[in-house]
């Protein structure tokens, strides 16, 4: 029925329909940023997200956080802290996330979630 109407679906949360799409660049929003923030000095980036905010943009946030890391090797990619923040998704983990914190001494918290910031 769709091929009757002029449609645009924006971002990917409906995938299953084989329409024109129009989204943003996670992955290159993400590599621009450690780009920005190594560029002032910051090494050890720590990236927080939820499973749920990477799904549902197939997995570009993470693309982009690895892919920035495989094109500096003098930069070691910190393990990801993957931590949801609504209560509708589970409890947020944190004593989790505050290790995970401190033993990778994370100097600059990438995330999308203010939550985490709240936790320091």
């Amino acid at each position: 029925p769709w091929n009757r109407f002029a449609t645009v679906v924006l971002n990917y949360s409906l995938s299953d329909l084989r329409l024109h799409r129009v989204a943003s660049s996670q992955a290159q929003t993400m590599a621009e940023l450690l780009e920005t923030v190594t560029a002032r000095g910051c090494r050890r980036l720590g990236l927080v997200i939820s499973p749920r905010q990477d799904a549902r943009v197939r997995r570009l946030w993470t693309t982009g956080y690895f892919g920035f890391f495989g094109q500096h090797p003098d930069l070691k990619a910190l393990p990801i802290f993957w931590g949801e923040t609504e209560a509708a998704f589970g409890t947020r983990d944190d004593a989790g996330f505050l290790r995970w914190f401190r033993r990778h001494r994370v100097e600059t918290l990438v995330t999308l979630s203010r939550e985490w910031l709240d936790v320091l």
